[in-house]
C-alpha cells in the first residue's frame, strides 16, 4: 500500500512538472531584423512584430511589459499610443509631453492568442498643435524600446499524440521559441557510428526546425522534461526498453516508433515523445535513420512504422529553399508575400526573401522584370510614392499621383538591377495625408 501511494505521488509531481512552463523572452528576439528600438515616426504610425504559438502549447497567461520614449513636443490630448494582438486593441496609453517616458506591463488574454503567427502592434496617433500641422514634423515621435522589454508567457504542455505524423509540426516545431530540445541515447554503437547516425537524426530534426536554435544532449539514460530519441540496434533497444516497462514488437527490419517518455518503470510523461530508431543490423539502423531525417512525404497516422527501403530522389540544379533561377516567373505568393495593405503615413514595410546561385553569372547591364498589381485609395497627394528597396538600397519609387484613387495592374519596372546578388526587397508604402 505504502509503495503504491508513493508510486501514484511520483506520478502525480512528474504530471505536474510536464505540465507547467514559463519562458521570457525579449521583445526585439521576434523582429525580423533584431531591432533593439521602434521609431513611430509622423502623425500616425504603427509597427508589428510577430510571435508565435506552438501547436503543443496551452497559453496559461501572457504578460508583455515594454518601455517607450516619446517627443516633449506632443499634445497630451491627442497623442495616443495603442497597444494590438491580432488587430484587436488591449491597451491605449496617452502621450505626455511632461512625463515623456514610461514602462506598461500589460496582460494579454490567451484567449486573443492562436495557434500560428499573431501579430503584436504598436501604434500611435499624434500632434503638437490644434491647428494646421506638418503630418512629419521632426517632433512627432514615439520610440519603443524593445531592447528592454520582455514577453512572459506561461504554458502547458498538450499530451503527445501516438502518431509519427505529429513529429513534424507538434514536437519539432519550428514556432516553439525561444530553442527547441532534444536528447539522445545512443549506447551500443561505435564512436564513428554514433557519429554519423546521431549526426543524421539530428540534421533532420534542425531541418524541421527551419535551422532555428536546437540544445542537443547526449546522455545513457532517459532526460526528463525533454523529448528523447532511442538509436541502436535492436538487442540494446529491447533490453533498454524491458528495464522501462516499455514492450514493442519484436519484428525483424528497420523500426521508428514514437512512445510517451518512459520515466520510470510504468511512470510515463505523456507531455514529451521517445521516437524510437532501431534495426537488426547498422546497415537497418542506418535506413531508419535516413527515412525519420529525410522523408518529404508525411508520416502515418501510427505509432510506427517499418522502412524497407530508401532512395534519395533526384535534385535539380538551383533547387532550395527561396532560390530562383534565371528565365523564370514567380508570383510574389509563391515568395510568401500575400495581398497586403499599407495604411498610415509610417506603415510597415513588407519584405520578399529570395537567393541567387552563387555561380549565376550576372552582367552589369542585366536587370530584373518586376510586375505589380495594386490599388490605391482616393485623397493622397500627387506627391505619393510606393517604394522599392533592394538590400536596404532605394532602388525604385513608383508615384501614386492619381487624387481620386486608381487600380494598377501589370505596373512593370524594368530597372531592378541584379549586378548585385538580391536578397531582400522591401514594399513600404509612403503616403501623405488626404486634403482637407
Amino acid at each position: 500500500m505504502k509503495q503504491l501511494f508513493l508510486c501514484i505521488a511520483t506520478i502525480f509531481c512528474l504530471a505536474h512538472l510536464a505540465h507547467a512552463a514559463v519562458v521570457e523572452v525579449p521583445l526585439y528576439k521576434f523582429t525580423n531584423t533584431l531591432v533593439k528600438s521602434i521609431d513611430l515616426k509622423c502623425i500616425s504610425a504603427e509597427y508589428t512584430i510577430p510571435v508565435s504559438v506552438p501547436e503543443r502549447w496551452e497559453i496559461e497567461k501572457a504578460v508583455m511589459r515594454f518601455q517607450y520614449v516619446n517627443s516633449s513636443s506632443l499634445l497630451e490630448n491627442k497623442s495616443t499610443l495603442v497597444v494590438k494582438v491580432n488587430e484587436y486593441p488591449i491597451a491605449q496609453i496617452k502621450l505626455s509631453p511632461i512625463v515623456p517616458e514610461g514602462e506598461v506591463k500589460m496582460t494579454i488574454p490567451p484567449v486573443l492568442l492562436d495557434t500560428g503567427y499573431n501579430n503584436i502592434s504598436f501604434a500611435v496617433t499624434q500632434h503638437y498643435t490644434d491647428e494646421c500641422e506638418d503630418p512629419c514634423a521632426p517632433g512627432l515621435w514615439t520610440t519603443i524600446n524593445v531592447d528592454e522589454s520582455i514577453l512572459r508567457v506561461e504554458y502547458c504542455l498538450k499530451p503527445v499524440p501516438l502518431q509519427l505524423s505529429v513529429i513534424p509540426e507538434f514536437l519539432f516545431d519550428p514556432k516553439i521559441f525561444p530553442h527547441g530540445r532534444v536528447n539522445f541515447i545512443a549506447e551500443g554503437l561505435t564512436s564513428e557510428e554514433l557519429i554519423n547516425y546521431a549526426g543524421i537524426v539530428a540534421s533532420g530534426i534542425a531541418l524541421r526546425y527551419d535551422y532555428r536554435q536546437v540544445f542537443f544532449s547526449v546522455s545513457k539514460d532517459i532526460k526528463p522534461n525533454v523529448d528523447n530519441i532511442l538509436l541502436g540496434k535492436k538487442d540494446f533497444i529491447y533490453d533498454f526498453l524491458r528495464k522501462k516497462g516499455v514492450e514493442i514488437n519484436e519484428g525483424a527490419g528497420a523500426l521508428l516508433k514514437i512512445t510517451h517518455l518512459p520515466l520510470e518503470k510504468f511512470v510515463r510523461d505523456p507531455h514529451h515523445a521517445l521516437i524510437i530508431i532501431t534495426g537488426d543490423n547498422i546497415e537497418q539502423v542506418k535506413l531508419a535513420a535516413e527515412t525519420f531525417a529525410i522523408m518529404s512525404f508525411p508520416f502515418p497516422d501510427t505509432d510506427e512504422m517499418t522502412p524497407v527501403k530508401f532512395e534519395l530522389p533526384g535534385v535539380a540544379l538551383y533547387s532550395g529553399k527561396h532560390m530562383l533561377v534565371p528565365d523564370k516567373k514567380y508570383t510574389l505568393k509563391t515568395l510568401n508575400l500575400e495581398t497586403y495593405t499599407f495604411k498610415g503615413l509610417s506603415p510597415n514595410p513588407k519584405e520578399i526573401t529570395f537567393r541567387l546561385s552563387p555561380d549565376l553569372l550576372v552582367k552589369q547591364n542585366q536587370y530584373a522584370n518586376l510586375s505589380l498589381h495594386f490599388a490605391y485609395g482616393a485623397g493622397m497627394r500627387n506627391f505619393s510614392v510606393l517604394n522599392v528597396l533592394l538590400n536596404g538600397i532605394h532602388i525604385r519609387a513608383i508615384r501614386l499621383d492619381n487624387e481620386l484613387g486608381a487600380i494598377v495592374a501589370g505596373y512593370t519596372s524594368q530597372s531592378l538591377p541584379i549586378c548585385s546578388r538580391q536578397e531582400r526587397t522591401l514594399f513600404p508604402l509612403r503616403r501623405c495625408s488626404p486634403r482637407q
